[in-house]
């Protein structure tokens, strides 16, 4: 779906962002700062972990290596009951010394270790600690939507289970968004294991910020630029857009196009249709005004237009007349409604003339008339 500020005012919250400091570059901060702090966290447990399995090898080598001179014979003689008394004990410092050795050669192999994995780091993830490399591709779809192609793989060791993405702007929208494109909304990947989804910018949505997480921690940030033209404004700085879609009543009997421009908080448009039942066939033409709420991406308008065509009138029985068909040119209107959802606008209406009553939905994607 496509996020509306609420979603930034929520993290804006969570990260205990107020006053001047709710800005995007504060919140991308605290975000990169959190998930640094976990990646580190996460290097440290790996460090630990190569720690232990290096101390067990070199233990299993030490059992399977023949014993040098002297260690081995010392531990054998000890107890054997022909030693005399006088023979001297080995110290007991002694029997410190390994340990201390085998600790300093761990920390010596996992130090040479770090650079073998940093080579082998793909080169095309961003993040040099975590747990997923990636690789994101832009590609515009038209005139006002980027198309972002993103592969995560799973370079860690372990199952990384419950894998989810959101996707947030770069930039402060007016008339455009962020939302899914294809790809699961959940994902499970085994060590090497990969996933691919998309995601969209349309409008003046400037790039888009991703977060993938597992269990509840980031695992990793992705940022991007939008492909698609993204700077169309007006003499007032204020965003633009136009949207084309159909409307249908929800008895079947209307239907057509509807256009609405969107010109920063001032909607204008019209709708064309036709209508027909067993009485009426009707042609529909209306415009329609109204605002656009950026806070909440919803739409609230009017239209008002007439309906014009043939109807069919029958007289009472007394009159003893056939049934006429007679011209009609009457006033229609009635209200739209909509939010700025996936791909687009779309909503519901009422409207009404001096006969009937309807209602219905509609929905609109970006373009310009006669695309």
């Amino acid at each position: 779906m496509i996020l509306a500020k609420g979603r930034m005012e929520e993290l804006f919250d969570h990260y205990g962002l107020t006053g001047k400091k709710r800005t995007y570059e504060n919140l991308q901060s605290e975000i990169e700062m959190e998930a640094e702090i976990e990646a580190r966290f996460a290097l440290k447990q790996e460090e630990e972990r190569i720690a232990a399995l290096t101390e067990k090898e070199k233990m299993n080598e030490k059992k399977d290596q023949p014993l040098e001179p002297g260690a081995g014979e010392s531990k054998e003689s000890l107890p054997e009951p022909e030693m005399p008394e006088g023979y001297p004990q080995q110290p007991p410092t002694e029997k410190t010394e390994s340990p201390v050795e085998e600790t300093m050669t761990v920390d010596l192999d996992v130090a040479k270790s770090k650079p073998e994995e940093e080579e082998n780091e793909p080169q095309d993830s961003k993040d040099g600690f975590g747990p997923l490399s990636w690789n994101i591709e832009a590609s515009a779809d038209g005139t006002e939507t980027t198309v972002f192609s993103v592969s995560i793989t799973n370079v860690s060791d372990a199952v990384l289970e419950g894998v989810v993405y959101d996707v947030q702007p770069l930039n402060e929208v007016i008339s455009g968004g962020v939302g899914f494109g294809r790809g699961p909304s959940a994902m499970m990947l085994p060590p090497g294991g990969s996933g691919q989804f998309t995601v969209l910018s349309m409008g003046d949505a400037e790039g888009v910020m991703i977060t993938l997480r597992g269990k509840g921690k980031t695992l990793a940030t992705i940022t991007a630029m939008s492909a698609h033209d993204t700077k169309k404004k007006n003499s007032k700085g204020e965003g633009q857009a136009t949207f084309q879609g159909n409307f249908w009543d929800l008895k079947g009997n209307l239907s057509g196009t509807i256009i609405l421009n969107i010109n920063g908080r001032v909607v204008t448009g019209d709708l064309s249709g036709s209508y027909l039942d067993h009485e009426q066939n009707l042609t529909i033409s209306a415009s329609i005004k109204g605002e656009y709420d950026p806070e909440k991406a919803m739409v609230s308008c009017s239209f008002s237009g007439r309906a014009t065509g043939k109807a069919k009138f029958e007289m009472p029985d007394q009159y003893d007349m056939e049934t006429q068909n007679i011209d009609v040119d009457e006033i229609v209107s009635g209200s739209i409604r909509g939010i700025h959802g996936t791909g687009g606008l779309s909503g519901s209406w009422v409207g009404a003339s001096s006969f009937i009553d309807l209602e219905g939905k509609w929905e609109a994607k970006p373009g310009s008339p006669g695309k």
